[in-house]
């Protein structure tokens, strides 16, 4: 009876054992299976980004002022390399024996050094190594030196072999195959080498400065997460898997002949990867407009910190023993942020001009695509795929060829200066053109200096660093405006005597003696007593609030999208300035012809203020065409209160500039100058600056009847009257060939 009882007590045993047996077989095959076959995946499955193309910039006619070109970067995917060359594998196992890395050099220059460590180990030796993870995963890289796709072969043979059997035998017959596979990998790094113009040694150095940067970012995260020493290999290695397939970049600008064989095919030495990448050129021919243009460099430190911060962020929370929902949220927007839309230091990012300004648009959005691969990295499927967004063309209202005429006349010039073309109605900016004009290759090797060895890093027709005074240009603002509001009849007369007006020290001068003259010759003639006492009658508010009115002493947003949501400009467009503080009978009537309380303002305001006259409408001008699909918002204008009848009295004034006898830009003032046979409403300046030399204006409108476009023409400090610095130069912009429709425009009055 007894032993009947105790055959029962082993039969129920035997059916408990077998039950919890059944039990996890289910559990494992049923329950479990979806994770597992999902943590299966993960460790085959490999990602990278995609890049994404720079918008272009280019002016009103598709012509390119910058654009990207194809390139090659070639990256460095340790976890590609560790399984899928000889000499990655032969590192690892060594890694994996001693705890120690041995250079990539090292390895494809003597691989029998590994060798001689891995071959002699024992049975005993093998079974000493822990945890017992560490010597699973030396099983397999050893199997897979010795071509296998398992190491199911091998750990059934360790766990019944003597203490004293070698670890792998087979190792001894296959050593010089192994060793014959590394060398042809180091020839073939030699090749790239070569081809990439590099000193022997430098392509594996780079790679294992690569592999030093992960292991660095893993001791790091293992830090952070404390006190871990019963399971430090295996979150070790968990995150290996999440670094060692993070590329690195190796080269960049690669040569494509240099990486073809690898494009052909990847398993030619795996974990060189090369990407198809874009870089930022500017048109060859030509730098034209290269400060406003502006240009990239790479990223600040603040953008790299940024992305630094949300690794280490992540880092955190991928070593935390337990991740709930919210740090899962968590992890897939700091995910989304490092590979599409953060900072590398790789990246090019707008530095200066319009390409700082408007970095956000051009820039896009790097793509994603994430395979599943097999154990030789080979893909099976794509699990994941989003592609990359590129950046937004951005297309400007300037003509480049006109604009490359202005730049290269004004360089002619002893003076520096500016011209501001301005096509009507919307005040589209076909030329904003500065001298000195820098290239980019300048501003490289000698900073902002241009050859003369004036500072250059602010350009004049929107940005000077010294505004100067609009001088008499303003003389027709304030006339039509005044006439049309009956401050003054156009009829009468105003008297001026040179020299004798105002304060005995310090008297306000004319350079005519125009004795009593009427609005019409006064602006024809440029007389400055005329508009003196004109002021007095008009006083300090009235003249602020029209100059106001024709966009003085502010900044006119050219550069933004969207006046309501305005874009920084770097170097920054200046407001110009008013002086409401300092006042007096002498400043007051200094202000009437654009002196004084009117101290600065910019060749692309003047030129505003001309088309707001022309259009008796104040409309900001504009640079920005569109952004991809969308197009510039702006207001319709404010109008002015100037009369048609007033506007026609003062246009014919405007058109006498240019002709005999008594414009101040009429033939025969200069040398060749003639400026008689074209339909210009005009008006010269001559501010005059305290302790510097006179600087000269031009600025007006054409055809004066129906005007289509308006401009303004600056030199500065030229000691010379508005007429002779300003309208030669005028003269020979409109006369250049590229010019020839605009030039027939101003010429007949009507379009071309």
């Amino acid at each position: 009876m007894i032993g009947d009882g105790r055959i029962r007590e082993i039969r129920w045993m035997f059916l408990l054992i077998g039950g919890v047996l059944i039990g996890r077989l289910v559990q494992l095959q049923v329950v479990e299976h979806d994770f597992w076959s999902t943590e299966a995946v993960k460790a085959r499955s490999r990602s990278w980004t995609t890049p994404s193309r720079r918008g272009s910039i280019v002016d009103t006619k598709g012509r390119e002022l910058a654009s990207s070109e194809s390139v090659y970067d070639l990256q460095f995917r340790f976890g590609d390399f560790r399984k899928g060359t000889q000499a990655g594998r032969l590192m690892l196992a060594q890694y994996l024996l001693s705890g120690e890395r041995v250079r990539i050099g090292d390895v494809l220059s003597t691989p029998t050094r590994v060798l001689e460590h891995l071959v002699p180990l024992t049975v005993a030796e093998y079974r000493s190594i822990e945890p017992r993870q560490r010597r699973l995963d030396l099983c397999t890289y050893v199997s897979w030196l010795r071509g296998k796709e398992s190491s199911s072969e091998l750990i059934e043979f360790l766990n019944h072999a003597p203490p004293d059997e070698l670890f792998c035998r087979p190792l001894v017959e296959e050593w010089n195959a192994i060793a014959d596979t590394v060398s042809v990998e180091a020839h073939f790094v030699q090749e790239l080498e070569l081809r990439l113009g590099w000193q022997p040694g430098e392509l594996t150095q780079r790679m294992d400065e690569a592999i030093e940067w992960i292991d660095e970012r893993v001791l790091i995260a293992l830090a952070k997460r404390g006190d871990v020493e019963d399971r430090a290999f295996e979150i070790e290695r968990e995150l290996h898997r999440e670094y060692d397939y993070r590329p690195r970049m190796a080269a960049r600008n690669v040569p494509h002949n240099a990486v073809f064989e690898l494009m052909v095919d990847p398993q030619r030495f795996a974990g060189l990867v090369p990407l198809e990448a874009t870089r930022r050129v500017y048109p060859e021919e030509d730098e034209t407009c290269a400060l406003l243009i502006g240009w990239v460099g790479g990223p600040s430190e603040e953008l790299l910190e940024q992305s630094r911060r949300h690794q280490s962020r992540l880092d955190t929370l991928l070593v935390k023993p337990e991740i709930g929902h919210e740090d899962a949220r968590e992890m897939t927007v700091l995910r989304e942020a490092i590979r599409e839309t953060d900072y590398r230091a790789e990246d090019e990012v707008g530095r200066f001009g319009l390409e700082a300004t408007y970095e956000d648009l051009l820039r896009g959005r790097r793509g994603y695509r994430k395979v599943e691969t097999d154990r030789l990295g080979q893909v099976v499927r794509v699990l994941e795929e989003v592609p990359a967004t590129p950046g937004m063309d951005v297309v400007l209202t300037l003509d480049r060829r006109w604009q490359q005429v202005a730049e290269t006349i004004l360089d002619q010039q002893a003076w520096t200066g500016s011209f501001v073309l301005l096509e009507l109605p919307e005040a589209r900016i076909r030329v904003l053109a500065s001298s000195p004009r820098l290239t980019r290759d300048d501003i490289r090797q000698h900073g902002f200096a241009d050859p003369r060895g004036q500072f250059a890093g602010h350009p004049r027709a929107y940005g000077p660093y010294f505004p100067p005074p609009p001088g008499s240009v303003v003389k027709p603002l304030v006339a039509a405006m005044a006439i049309s509001q009956g401050v003054l009849d156009p009829d009468e007369t105003l008297f001026c005597n040179q020299n004798r007006l105002g304060p005995d020290n310090h008297p306000v001068r004319c350079l005519g003696n125009h004795q009593d003259v009427r609005v019409g010759p006064a602006i024809t003639k440029s007389c400055n007593h005329f508009f003196a006492r004109l002021a007095i009658r008009l006083g300090y508010e009235q003249l602020f609030h029209w100059m106001e009115d024709f966009g003085f002493g502010r900044s006119t947003g050219f550069a933004s999208l969207d006046l309501q949501e305005p874009r920084r400009l770097f170097p920054p467009e200046v407001p110009g300035t008013m002086n409401q503080r300092e006042r007096g009978e002498r400043n007051l009537m200094v202000f009437g012809f654009g002196q004084g309380a009117i101290d600065d303002v910019t060749p692309l305001q003047v030129a505003a203020s001309m088309a707001a006259l022309a259009q008796r409408r104040y409309v900001p001008p504009v640079l920005v065409e569109r952004i991809g699909e969308r197009k510039t918002v702006r207001s319709e204008g404010d109008p002015l209160e100037i009369t048609p009848e007033v506007w026609e009295q003062v246009v014919e004034s405007m058109r006498q500039v240019t002709l005999p006898p008594d414009g101040t830009a009429m033939p025969g003032r200069q040398e060749g100058l003639d400026l008689s046979g074209y339909d210009l409403a005009t008006k010269t300046g001559t501010p005059q600056i305290q302790d510097q030399e006179d600087s000269s204006w031009i600025a007006g409108f054409f055809p004066s009847k129906a005007p289509k476009y308006a401009f303004a023409l600056l030199q500065e400090h030229t000691g010379l009257h508005g007429g002779d610095a300003c309208a030669p130069v005028l003269q020979q912009i409109l006369q250049s060939p590229p010019m020839h429709d605009l030039e027939q425009l101003a010429r007949r009055g009507d379009p071309p």
